[in-house]
C-alpha cells in the first residue's frame, strides 16, 4: 500500500516536471491573436483547475481509505471502520483544503491581473469542492462497496460471523 502511495505522490501531487510545465504554459505561449490568446488562457485555467481537483480528491481519498483498510483488518466492522476513518481523516482533510483555498482566494483577492485572479478563483472552488465530494461521497462508497474492496484487497479475508461480517487478515 505505501508503494501505492508514493507512486501516486510521485505522479500527481509531487510531480516537479508537471508543476515547471503548468507554471512555464501561458509565458511560451505568446500569441499575436486575441483570439488565440483567450483560448490559450481557457485552456490553462480548465487543466490546472481540473489538475488541482483531481489531485486533491485522490490525495484526500487514499489518506481516508488506508485508514479505512486499517480498521477493517482490525476486525471491525464496515460502519465502525467507516466512522473511524471519516473521524480520523477529517482534520487533516479540512486543514489542508482550507488552507489550500485561503492561499489561492488570498491571491484572488489582492492580484491585479485578470488571468491569475480567475485561475485562483477556480482553484479555490476546487478546494472547496474536493474536501466536500470527500467527507461526503467517499464514505458512503466505502459502504457501498465493502465486498468489493474485502475481494480485491491483498491481505484480507473476509470472515463470515452469525452478527457482522468483519475483515480477517490473512497469513
Amino acid at each position: 500500500m505505501h508503494i501505492l502511495l508514493l507512486a501516486v505522490g510521485a505522479a500527481l501531487v509531487n510531480n516537479v516536471i508537471l508543476s515547471q510545465f503548468l507554471g512555464l504554459c501561458p509565458f511560451l505561449g505568446v500569441s499575436k491573436s486575441v483570439n488565440t490568446a483567450t483560448g490559450m488562457g481557457g485552456a490553462v485555467i480548465f487543466v490546472m483547475t481540473i489538475a488541482s481537483a483531481v489531485t486533491s480528491i485522490v490525495y484526500y481519498g487514499i489518506l481516508m481509505t488506508t485508514r479505512y483498510q486499517k480498521e477493517r483488518m482490525k476486525g471491525k466492522s464496515k460502519k465502525e471502520s467507516v466512522a473511524i476513518a471519516h473521524r480520523i481523516s477529517m482534520p487533516s482533510i479540512i486543514t489542508s483544503g482550507l488552507s489550500f483555498f485561503a492561499a489561492t482566494f488570498g491571491v484572488t483577492c489582492y492580484t491585479q491581473v485578470d488571468m491569475i485572479g480567475s485561475i485562483c478563483e477556480l482553484l479555490s472552488r476546487g478546494a472547496i469542492i474536493s474536501v466536500i465530494v470527500v467527507l461526503t461521497v467517499l464514505p458512503a462508497m466505502f459502504l457501498i462497496f465493502d465486498p468489493v474492496i474485502c475481494r480485491t484487497t491483498a491481505g484480507y479475508r473476509v470472515k463470515k460471523d452469525k452478527s457482522k461480517t468483519v475483515a480477517e487478515p490473512t497469513a
